[in-house]
Parts: C-alpha cells; sequence; structure tokens
C-alpha cells in the first residue's frame, strides 16, 4: 500500500544515481506486480493538512518537460504530489499525507471546493498545448498509482482536473480526455463545474 509518510527511503529501496526508486512504498495486492515510484531525493514545498479531510485527486499537464519543471517548482516553491513523465515513470515529489502546492485559486460548486488542503496532485509531462499526445504509458502509468491512491486514502470520492477546479484561470491537462471514465474505474466521482469546456 502506498506509504503517506515523510520517509524518503523504504526498506527495500534501490539507487540510481541520484534518483531513488521505491518499489516497497507501493506493493500491490500478491496477484498484481509491485508499482515502481522515483524520488527526486528530497521533497519539494508542502505545508500540514491540517484538519482537512482528503477527498480528491486533481489532475495536472506541467506545461514543460520534466527537468524545467522541477527547476521551475523549486523555484517558484510550489509541488506536485506525484509526476508521470511521457515515459511512464512515477515520481513522488511529495508525501501525500501533506499538503503540496499544486491548485492555486478554486472555485466553489454545490458547497464543494477542491484545494491543495484536501487533495493530492497528480501532474502529467506535457506542453498543455491541445496537441502534444499523453502517451500510452502515462496512462496506464495513471490508472495504476491512482489504484494505488485510492486504496491508501478512502476518504477520496472525487477525480478532477486543475481545468474543472480553476477555469479560466487554467486549462490543464489540456486534452486529456476520459477523465469521467477513469473515475469511474475507481467508483469515484468526476467533478466539474458547468461552463467548464471539455479536453
Amino acid at each position: 500500500r502506498l506509504d503517506l509518510s515523510n520517509r524518503l527511503y523504504g526498506a527495500n529501496t534501490r539507487r540510481f544515481g541520484h534518483v531513488v526508486l521505491c518499489a516497497a512504498w507501493c506493493s500491490r495486492p500478491p496477484t498484481l506486480a509491485a508499482m515502481d515510484i522515483q524520488t527526486l531525493g528530497y521533497w519539494l514545498n508542502t505545508r500540514d493538512r491540517g484538519d482537512a479531510e482528503t477527498i480528491a485527486v486533481v489532475l495536472h499537464a506541467d506545461a514543460g518537460r520534466f527537468e524545467g519543471t522541477v527547476k521551475t517548482l523549486k523555484m517558484r516553491r510550489l509541488s506536485y504530489h506525484y509526476y508521470i513523465r511521457k515515459d511512464g515513470a512515477v515520481f513522488k515529489f511529495a508525501p501525500a499525507a501533506r499538503a503540496a502546492q499544486h491548485c492555486g485559486a478554486t472555485y466553489l460548486y454545490g458547497g464543494l471546493k477542491i484545494s491543495n488542503s484536501n487533495s493530492i496532485g497528480v501532474c502529467l509531462e506535457n506542453l498543455n498545448d491541445g496537441k502534444d499526445p499523453y502517451t500510452d504509458e502515462q496512462r496506464v502509468a495513471l490508472k495504476e498509482l491512482l489504484g494505488e491512491i485510492v486504496a491508501a486514502v478512502p476518504s477520496i470520492r472525487y477525480l478532477t482536473t486543475h481545468r474543472d477546479i480553476s477555469y479560466p484561470r487554467k486549462t490543464d491537462p489540456k486534452g486529456f480526455e476520459g477523465v469521467d471514465r477513469i473515475a469511474a474505474l475507481f467508483d469515484l466521482a468526476y467533478w466539474t463545474r458547468p461552463g467548464v469546456p471539455a479536453a
């Protein structure tokens, strides 16, 4: 089951240069293969969640590429919990038990506001121009990661996107379709607002 703590390294950690591969953090049931999640060797900026219950996973696109995104996040003191590269490699940027800095200003709808305090942020490597394709490897990795997150955090009830919670300020992940269908795979509701355009 997914490790929500602040630990960077698990018991079965394997090192690859400056990157740490932590298979032990994401063990699935015996019938499924373990999911490998890498770290940067340090955490990006987070804060305490306080009393907020974690109820949602928010999908993002970085409008860039991995190396540049990491530099930008560090410089601006922002963060996602997880990042999925084009090749399907999954990185953990921040402990899921803490609030990452990934949403910014969001909107209230139906008595619910999804924000940094009550969500987990997952970013897909993509230029967010509506032309750069999301890879099959990313989609497979996302579904595996969501399975891990939902199993580890049973309070999660919604899957949404940065666009859905922050449009028109944000449009990501532009071109990523089928969020409602992915949500249904995990018995989650797809959270959106009237007037938000489709991907």
